[in-house]
Order: structure tokens, then sequence, then C-alpha cells
């Protein structure tokens, strides 16, 4: 089909909602509307939307013209985009098993020939020549030839020579019958022919029928062409619905399997590669059979309208009844007319419709729709309905087109062949002693299903981790075995080294035409990537545990962040500036980092780092033999050889980059305090300073041998044309622009550059990156604001969830470095700090408390705030960044930032202060903070206690009543933070006498509870050690996270007390040895007497009740400040002034005054609970008094008076709610539902009444555009 829509969105609309995808294949579309490639509405699932080719620049006012849509059921491989300069053409080589022709839409201006050359072009493209053509569009020439007798006025003025003569060149003939109207003209009421149809001789035999049809509103018929030819069509395999899965028949499906197939017993006799590739391929197919017996699957989806409705059939039946009277010769005025209004009709049908269902959509959207919503409103329509891959230009010239060329040109881009390496010195290498291997665990197993994202794409089994999860009582110790004999054997199974790789867009790219537009998703078998992600575990565990990679490696390790990097990175410039000298910053670019990886470098490396000889075999086994199937579109390739690089998608890969780029670091010399490196993953910094440029030049270009030196022994390429340098400096007569020389490169000197997503600008003032982040907070709550107007849209909870959690993040990113946190300097009247910024940012926040609240845009900012739950923009982004100083305050020594970190804690410089600097001089309470450490958490290490944690209250508490009358020894514990302290105690009946044990552990702004349950733990433990014949035991405790803190030892808050408990155990079973401890948890407050009896202890002990302690239990009364416990106090501290400054407003003492004197925080949150939007902002702008009634409209002169046009006095909210006559029935009723109680305060103050308040506002009618029934 081809048709003008005449730039009308509702006629494109009309189009796509009423073509079925199963009687059409093509829609030719000229003069679409304006936005045709912005907007996600003129984007459909069923049809693959083709726009005028890159090679069309498109101008400063020009739009695009011409467009076609192909059904997506033709397999991606039937047709290929011409390159056509123009944007007026888009032309497509469709190649069908009966015949391969091209088809090119054209749009020819009036009065124009402009398009007839490069319509020339197309068809001497060599896509196009010697290839039949079917030609359609909308020309805008008039000629006998087809007009016939229609308009002979126009006819005798049109110049239609230069495309006479194409047609006579190129053999073409009308398809369509000459003098068929294919335009008519509402205001002169006349035809005429301006949409063609041509065709070759070989086309012309397969036209069965071509015809005009109904135009869909526009002032063009639609022209109809059907060809009898084989086209093949594709149809989408049924999906598996995992998320609807019966889990329970699930499991138990693969359990029968399990324990028919002998599973876990064959997974302990494992005694040679075969035997662990059989069973490998044995789970597999258990998973699989029970996904075909219990997974539902999809039906195929038939063509689904969402928001066509029958209203909108009628309506287009009407308008095409009276269009077809409007066309008939004998028409007279009134059938035009109805014909006119017909389409109106039809239109404004179409908007209202499409507007009601996004409405309603949003009105109703759960939970789970929200990011969903988000999307649509944040991403270009490309990567929210995936755009099929078009033909790609390759680096030697030549274009890949068919789905095969494409295959070839992404394996290349994916997977290259690696550049050879100098590996020289390998084989005269002598390694250092490895460290010693010791067997994987069921709990390293374990943890690491645990932390499964469930619905992830899996790979080409189709099981995902949701599966696992399911069945991971079932699984852990069968995969525990799988792994420590895949470690043994040296061996991976082959299917796991199957993976699928889906090819995905790069986000922002100015040209998708090229392969490095694209970027690999690589999916591979879920249980592989389990045992990967344990592997990957215990290498992280080992390298911070005996140091093994470089301090300065940031990416990849626990604790670590980019903004740690770029912290990293102002220091040492701020610590070089106060010496008076300048530095110099180099960032690195390597190309293609994890695919350029050469295996047996790594392995080299890896030995040379003491990783244990088995990971080490077992890695080269892992990375050999790797095949992919690439999918695109509706494309799979046969599997293919991948085994280059690193599996990008696989959990090793990140880990295993940093032990093989480890060296690239040490091209510095770490004892040289004027150099430094930096890295995170692939992205390498070097650091160098001195007293001049010109130095700093010297000290680069001495390393460039050693950086070469490194490219060439690991294959990875240096792009050294996208090398950045920074010459820092404040003193523009000490800068001077020196380049650095790197072979053929001159690497000029930059004034800003990005680095890990943050702009480093040379003088370090951050001003880019705060124009940067007020750009994206602004352009993400803008875009946000689609999904939520005060009278439709998500409700008050999921805008403010999506803006805290979307917009905010993007805005605020990397904020310690370049925000200094803005107080009020004692004894001064000005505040110090990002003052300036921090007001930009809080137009950014008064806008999203606008959309969240749904209030006037004239309503006061600290107003706006208080109802959208938002503290002020200054306590906001004080509070991110004291939490985030409060984790550089717990770094531990290992990490490159902790010395810095100490250093500028303990003092303020007149010049050239860091961010650290102000860091913690805005933040004077962060000094001795617990140390939070990774490598005290041994990998390999395994739990010396039992935890038992019944499901249920009731189950714990009979088991705790069970134990203390059956079990040999019982302690409770527990921790308690009352009176203002935080208090530990442990109570046990010994067999002479009751053991006691308190300890007060300090305050709770400087410790929490969880603090004081780890405490009575280690209380517990020195009860045990002073009953000597005591073997077995129970420490029985009310807090389930303090027994999986000591159970699994990580790198958390409290950290140093679990330390302490272990060590204290340790101590305790050398003495004896036949010791068993048991940890159990028991429900508070549920009558069991131990426990209630150590909750009073605890008290006591919070109120400075202590017992004696043992010298190695003193360090409990002066332990270091909890991280935890800090972030919460500085909370309710910037809570406190946050409603002070609320009491202090004038806004905020009227709304005390009159309707609420709840402070700032949840409470102003629970009125709109459940609330739909309309009601949630109607709510909002009552309390405000910013609403439209006429006293507020008055105010901003919307209005003449400010009177109540019945009761003439000023029309208020007060008015309105509690005296107007106007509303006197249905004031009654109001009355009635509220009572006594009836005043501002008890309708506006709180949710008791709010039912009743809507209904009243419902009832009046007073505000129409946010009823719920607008008439």
């Amino acid at each position: 089909m081809s048709l003008n829509c005449r730039k009308q969105p509702d006629v494109l609309k009309s189009v796509l909602n009423t073509t079925n995808p199963a009687d059409w294949d093509l829609l030719c579309l000229q003069e679409p509307p304006l936005s045709i490639d912005r907007l996600l509405s003129f984007r459909s699932p069923r049809w693959n939307l083709i726009l005028p080719s890159p090679a069309a620049s498109r101008g400063e006012g020009e739009m695009i013209r011409s467009v076609i849509y192909i059904n997506n059921l033709l397999p991606s491989d039937s047709y290929t985009q011409i390159n056509v300069p123009s944007l007026d053409i888009v032309a497509l080589k469709l190649s069908l098993p009966s015949l391969s022709f091209s088809i090119i839409s054209v749009y020819n201006p009036p009065s124009s020939d402009s398009s007839i050359q490069p319509l020339k072009r197309v068809l001497n493209d060599p896509l196009a020549l010697n290839a039949p053509a079917l030609i359609v569009g909308d020309f805008n020439l008039h000629h006998p030839m087809w007009s016939g007798p229609l308009v002979p006025q126009r006819t005798a003025r049109s110049d239609a020579e230069s495309f006479l003569l194409l047609l006579a060149e190129y053999d073409l003939s009308l398809a369509l019958p000459p003098g068929t109207p294919t335009f008519r003209s509402d205001s002169h009421l006349t035809a005429s022919t301006l949409d063609l149809v041509f065709t070759s001789a070989s086309i012309s035999n397969t036209v069965i029928s071509c015809t005009t049809d109904y135009g869909h509103g526009s002032d063009h018929y639609a022209v109809t062409i059907l060809l009898d030819l084989d086209i093949p069509r594709t149809e989408p395999a049924p999906r598996s619905q995992w998320r609807k899965t019966d889990w329970e028949e699930y499991v138990k499906a693969v359990d029968a399997r399990w324990f028919a197939e002998d599973i876990e017993a064959r997974s302990s006799q494992l005694t040679s590669p075969g035997d662990i590739d059989d069973l490998v391929l044995c789970i597999t197919d258990i998973f699989t059979q029970a996904a075909v017996d219990n997974v539902p699957k999809s039906a195929p989806s038939a063509y689904s309208k969402p928001w066509w409705t029958p209203e909108l059939t009628n309506l287009l039946k009407e308008h095409k009844r009276t269009k077809n009277r409007a066309d008939k010769p004998s028409a007279s005025a009134e059938d035009h007319a109805a014909a006119r209004e017909a389409r109106q009709a039809y239109h404004r049908e179409i908007r209202a419709q499409q507007r009601r269902h996004w409405r309603e959509w949003l009105n109703n959207a759960e939970e789970k729709d929200v990011y969903r919503a988000s999307k649509y409103v944040t991403q270009a329509p490309e990567d929210t309905i995936a755009a099929r891959l078009p033909a790609l230009n390759l680096p030697d010239g030549r274009v890949a087109r068919t789905c095969q060329e494409k295959r070839d040109a992404l394996m290349a881009q994916f997977f290259p062949a690696p550049p050879p390496a100098d590996l020289s010195d390998i084989d005269t290498a002598v390694h250092p002693p490895p460290l010693e291997h010791s067997l994987f665990t069921t709990e390293e197993v374990q943890d690491t299903l645990a932390d499964l994202s469930p619905f992830k794409a899996p790979g080409p089994s189709g099981i995902p981790n949701a599966a696992l999860i399911h069945c991971a009582d079932i699984i852990r110790v069968t995969y525990t075995n799988i792994l420590n004999a895949c470690i043994q054997h040296h061996h991976h199974p082959p299917s796991w080294k199957q993976f699928t790789t889906i090819t995905l867009r790069k986000p922002g790219k100015p040209s998708y035409l090229v392969p490095k537009a694209y970027r690999p998703i690589a999916l591979e078998d879920t249980s592989s990537k389990v045992l990967e992600s344990v592997v990957a575990r215990r290498l992280a565990g080992l390298a911070e545990q005996h140091g093994l990679l470089p301090t300065n490696h940031f990416g990849g390790r626990t604790g670590r962040t980019t903004t740690d990097a770029v912290l990293f990175l102002t220091q040492r410039v701020k610590d070089a500036w106060r010496k008076g000298h300048v530095a110099t910053v180099l960032f690195l670019d390597i190309t293609s980092a994890f695919p350029s990886v050469n295996h047996a470098r790594l392995l080299h490396n890896l030995r040379k780092r003491h990783v244990p000889e088995d990971l080490v075999l077992w890695i080269r086994d892992f990375l050999s033999d790797r095949c992919t199937q690439v999918k695109f579109d509706d494309f799979t390739s046969e599997p293919l050889h991948a085994s280059s690089g690193l599996p990008q998608g696989s959990p090793l890969s990140p880990i295993l980059y940093l032990f093989y780029s480890a060296d690239l670091l040490e091209v510095v010399d770490c004892k040289d305090p004027s150099q430094a490196s930096g890295g995170f993953i692939d992205d390498t910094m070097l650091i160098v300073t001195s007293p001049s440029f010109e130095q700093n030049i010297a000290m680069l270009t001495a390393l460039v041998p050693q950086l070469l030196g490194w490219s060439n022994s690991h294959a990875c390429r240096f792009d050294v044309a996208k090398f950045q340098m920074l010459h820092c400096t404040r003193n523009e007569k000490r800068y001077s622009p020196l380049p650095l020389v790197i072979g053929d490169h001159r690497i000029l000197p930059c004034e800003s550059a990005r680095y890990l997503g943050i702009i480093v600008d040379r003088r370090l003032r951050w001003h880019e990156q705060a124009d940067s982040a007020v750009d994206r907070g602004t352009s993400a709550v803008l875009a946000i604001t689609r999904l939520s107007k005060p009278t439709y849209g998500l409700p008050h909870k999921h805008i403010r969830q999506l803006i805290r959690s979307v917009a905010f993040p993007k805005m605020e990113y990397g904020l310690p470095v370049w925000y200094n946190p803005v107080r009020l300097p004692p004894g001064s009247a000005r505040r110090k700090g990002s003052v300036g910024l921090c007001n930009r940012l809080g137009k950014v926040q008064r806008l999203a408390a606008r959309v969240i609240s749904g209030a006037f845009k004239t309503t006061a900012s600290i107003v706006l705030d208080f109802h959208a739950g938002l503290p002020p923009i200054d306590l906001r982004l004080n509070q991110a960044v004291f939490n985030a100083t409060a984790r550089l305050a717990s770094l531990p020594p290992s990490h490159p930032l902790h010395k810095m970190v100490r250093r500028c804690s303990r003092s303020y410089p007149r010049l050239h202060r860091s961010p650290l600097h102000e860091l913690f001089n805005a933040f004077p309470e962060l000094q001795g903070v617990e140390v939070i450490d990774p490598s005290l958490v041994d990998p390999t290490w395994q739990s010396p206690i039992r935890t038992l944690i019944e499901p249920t209250k009731d189950a714990a508490a009979a088991l705790a009543d069970r134990l203390v009358s059956t079990s040999e020894f019982c302690v409770f514990t527990d921790g308690s933070g009352f009176a203002g302290d935080i208090g530990a105690a442990a109570f046990a009946k010994g067999r002479a006498q009751e053991h006691v044990r308190r300890v007060n552990l300090g305050s709770e702004d400087e410790h929490i509870v969880f603090e004081g349950e780890l405490a009575g733990m280690i209380l517990a433990l020195d009860v045990i050690e002073s009953e000597p014949r005591v073997t077995r035991a129970n420490i029985l405790l009310d807090n389930k996270a303090a027994i999986r803190a000591v159970s699994k030892r990580r790198p958390r808050p409290g950290q140093q007390l679990v330390e302490l408990f272990h060590k204290r155990l340790r101590h305790l079973k050398a003495k004896r040895r036949s010791l068993a401890i048991t940890v159990v948890w028991v429900p508070g407050h549920k009558g069991v007497a131990g426990n209630e009896r150590a909750d009073m202890e605890a008290k006591d002990a919070s109120m400075g009740d202590e017992t004696d302690l043992p010298p190695a239990l003193q360090c409990l009364r002066h332990l270091p400040k909890s991280q935890s416990a800090l972030k919460a106090a500085y909370k309710k501290k910037l809570a406190r002034v946050w409603s002070d400054r609320w009491k202090a407003s004038k806004q905020g003492q009227r709304i005390a005054r009159n309707i609420d004197s709840s402070p700032p925080g949840k409470q102003a949150l629970k009125l709109f609970k459940d609330l739909p939007r309309r009601q949630a902002s109607i709510i909002t702008q009552l309390r405000s008094g910013h609403v439209g009634l006429h006293a507020f409209l008055h105010r901003i002169k919307a209005v003449s008076s400010p009177m109540c046009p019945t009761c003439q006095c000023p029309e208020t909210v007060q008015h309105y709610l509690l005296t107007c006559r106007c509303f006197l029935a249905e004031r009654g009723a109001l009355r009635r539902a509220v009572g006594r109680d009836f005043s501002l305060r008890s309708l506006l103050g709180t949710a008791k009444h709010r039912g009743a308040l809507l209904a009243y506002i419902e009832a009046t009618r007073r505000f129409e555009a946010y009823l719920d029934t607008p008439s």
C-alpha cells in the first residue's frame, strides 16, 4: 500500500491500527508526521520502520517525506535498504524465492522534479542495477499518460519531461489505470492523479490488481498493489512463560528425576571429564523436561490493537461511507461537509482514545509497570521496540547486506582475531610458588545461588536463574561436586562453553551503519554462570586476602567505586599544587580490551601472581574451544568458533582482566612520589607531577616504551588517537600546551576529559561536570513528567519512586567529587560550600517535586518538598555526600585512598583543598569510624558453628522451649537500644549459679542494636567459657541478621565484632576441642523466659549497669563508631533541621496553624497512600492554598475577582470546604461523615476523613478536571 499521510499523526495511527499484518507486507508512506523518527507512538512491534538512509543528511528545517513499514514476519535477510542521499526516497531490495526486485517509495514536491535525479541514482545503485523495480509514491506531476482527461489545465502546465525520460530509460510502465483519481482537493472539490505506481516488465506480469482505497482521512487515496509472489514468513516460536510457572510442581518434577537418576551420588564419583560431561547433559535434560511439563507457553499473539475500540471502528465505517458519497460526481455541498465532519470526528476520537488509553494505563499501573513506563519516556524509540539491523559498512569499503555477511561483520567486531603478542619471556619465566587450592564448599555455591537475579535472559538451554533458585536445596551439593571435579580434572563441560550472542545498539551513536556501533551480550548457560561466579568470588577473595593485585586497581573489587578513582586523581593533583608543582594526567584507551586478551599471557600473569595451579589449568580449558550463535532480528547463526579473548557476559571475565592488566598499572615507579597510576577495569590513567609541564612530558615520554612494551606483550592495541591529556594548573602563567608524542601521534592537552562518566577539567573547577549534571537531571525529570500530570498519571508513590531511583541518580552521579557540602560555619552568617550549584540543582528538584505532588507551579518550594516527601535540596545532597564520606572513613589500609583519607580528615589546608578535605571538614563526626576490610574474608572459610532459624515464630518458640528443657547448656543474649545508649547482655542458668554478662557499647548515635546483638553473642562465649564441663551449648537470640553475620563473614558494618566473635570462639575451642556450639533464632517478646530475661539485662546495660569483663573483652567498651549508626544519626539530624525550617517558614506556620502540625516526612506521605493521581493532586493544592478557587486565581490574575459568585466573599479553601452556600447539600453529607470535628484540620490534616472529603469534591464538581467522572 502507498499513501500520502499529509503529515497528520492521526492518518498514520489509523493505518497502523487498521492494516492487519496478516494481509499486508509493505506500507509505503509519503509525508509522514514530522516526528516520525522520534516518537514511540509511530513504532509498532508488528512493523519495521525504514527511515531514509543516514546518507540523507538532515539539515535544519528539513523533514522526512518518505518511509516504508515492512512486515516483521518477513525474514530479515529477505530485504536490504539501498543507500539514497535524499529524505524524499526510501528504497529496498527485496530478495524473494520467486523474484528479486527493488521497491522504491518516492515523494516529489509540487512544481518540482527534485526527486527525479535521486531516483535515478537509486536505479543505478549496484543493488538495484539490472533488477526489476516497483516505484510508488506521490509525484505531484501531471501528464496525460497517467492523468487521463483529469485536470487538463494542470496537465498542460506540468513539466514531467525529466520523469518521462527516466521511465523510458528504465522501461517502466504504469500499473495504475490512467485517470484514476488519487487526490481530492477539499477546497477546490477537484480530483487529480498524483500518486503513481510504475513497474518493470517482469513485475508487471505479477500484478494482480492496482487500485485505490480509503485514505484514512488523508486528502490522498491509498493505492493498493497486489502481486502474485511467493513471500516467506517467519512465525515466532512460542516462549516459555517462566513467571507464570507453578514452582511447587516444577520443583517436584526436578526432584523426582534427580532421585531417579541418582544425580547427587553420581556427582560424588566423577572420575573423568567424560563423566562430568554426561552428568551435565543429564542435569540439563532434567531441567528442560521439567520445563516442558510444567512451564506454560505463550500462545501465538493475535493482531492486537491495545487502544482501538468498537467506537473507532464505527467512526471509520461512517467516514468511509460519507467519503464515498462525497466522491461521487453528483455529491452536494452537504455531502462534502458530512465527509469532512466524519473525518474530523474520526481523527478527534483517535486522539482522544489514545490519550484515554495512555492515561488509564498510567492510572492503573502496578509497581511492576513503573520502570517499564519510565523506559517508554527515557529511551529512544528504537531501543524500546527493537529495530532491524541495517546493512553494515565494513572498514574495507564493502557493505554487509545479507544476514550471513552481517554475521561475519559482527563476529569480526565482537571476536576479533587477537594481534600477535610477544610471548618470548614466558618460556623462560620462573613462577613463584602458587597458593594452595582448597575444595569449594556447598556454602559458596549456596551463596551464589542466593544472589542470582531470577529472570535474567538465559543461555542456549533456556533455563533461567529462577529454576536454579527454586531448586537450590536439590542442586547445591551436586553443583559443588561438579565444580570440584571440573577443577580437579582441569575441565569445563563443552555444553557449557556454548553461548548465545545477542546484538544490541550502543546508545547515543551517530550512526548505526558500522559494526562498532553495536555491542555483544553473551548469554551463557545459567548453570555454568553459577560455577563461574563461585570461581570468580574465590579469585577475588584470594586477591584481596593476599594482595595479588595492584592496590590502585579500583574496578571490579569489593568496596571500591568509580568515585574512588576520581577522588584519587584529584587528591594527587591537589597535593602537587600545594607543593608548587603542576600535574599532567594521561587517560589511555585500549581497543577491544576483553576480546584482545591473549590466553597464554593471561595464564602466565595468573601464575606470576600466585593463583593456584589447578585454577589456572581449569581457566585454560574454560577459555578454549568456545562457540557461539549470533542472534539479531529473526536470524540465528550456526555455532561459530569464539575462543579469542575473554567471554563478555561471563562473571569470571572482570576479575581475569584485572589480573591481565595488572602489569599496566605497574609501569610507573610506585616508589616515586611524582608518578602514579590508576585503573578501573580497562580505563587507565597515568599521573605525573613536577615543577613544570616540560618535566611532566619528559616523564611521560620515558614511560611510553614501557606502555608500548606492555601493549606488544599483551596483544592489546592502544588507540592513541583517543588518548586524552590534561595539563592541570590554575596558574595560567605556568600553563603550556605541550603535546606528548607517541610514534606518529601528537597528543595535545585538552581543557577537559571525561573519565568514568565524570568530566574532569584541567583547573578542577568542575563547571562542565556541574552543567552536565543539571542537564541530565532536567532531561530525566522532564521525560518522567510525561508519566504524571496533575489530573492523571502514575500515583504519588510510584512517581516519587521513579524520581528518586532514575532521575536523581543520573543527576548526582559522582557527587562527592564535584559537590562541596553546603553548611553554615559556626559564628558565620554566610553559607559555605557549593551554594550556587546547590541552587541550580534545587531548580531540578523543584521541578521534580511539582511532578510528584501535582501542585501549581506558583507553590513555594518548601511546600512542594513537604508534599513530595523530598528533603530540601541542600539537606538531601548533604545526606548523600555524608553516606559516601562515611564509606570513605571505613576504608581499610589496603585501599589506595586510606592514607589520603586519614591525612585529609586531620587537616584543612589553606590552599588547594581537595574534595576529601572538604568532605571531612564538613563532617567532623566521621572520625574513629570502624574499618570494613574485604581482605579479612577468607574465601575458603567454613563456619565452625551450626545455625537454626525456624520458618515461623511459633515453631522457633517451641524449639527454644525444647532446647532449654533437653539440651546441656543454653545462653540467651540480646542487644538493646534504650535511654539513648546501646547495651548488650548474655544470661544463662549454670549448674551452680546464674551467669549474667552486661556491657554498654555507648551512644546510639555511634552504635546500633545490631552491634549489641553481636556483642551479646561474644558475651555468651565468655559465659560458656566459665562452664568448663560444657561440650554442647546453644546461643539463643532474637536477631536473624546477627546470626547470619557470624555464619557468613562478609565485609559489612559490624565486621570487627564478627571477627572478635570468631577469635574468641577459636580461643575457646582450642582449650575445649569437643565443644559444639549452635546459634538459634528465638522470637522476641513471645514469652520465652530466657529471652525476656536477656532483654531486661540488655536494657539495664544500656542504662549503664555493667558487669566485670575479662581483659580480652574490654574492647567492647571502646568500639569504633558504627558506620550505620552515624548515617542514621545524621539522617535524624537533617530531619530535625528540615522540621525546624518548616516550622520557621510562613508557609509551614500557616499549614501548621490551620491544617497539619505534623513535621515533614512520612506522615505527609500517608495522606496520598493508595490515592489516584488526580485525588492526590487536589489534596495537595487544597493544603497549599494554590488551587483553582477564585481567591487564588485572582492573585495570579487568572480571574477578575476573588469573590465567590454565590456568597460574595473571598472564595478561599476554608470558604469552599466549610461555609459556601452553593454546596449546602453536599456539605451536609460531609458533616455527617466527619462528625463534630468539622474543620480544615480534620479534613485536610489526616487521612482519617480523606474518603468523605474526596466524595464532597466529586459531588460539588468544583474542580472538573480532577473528577472521577468528568461531565
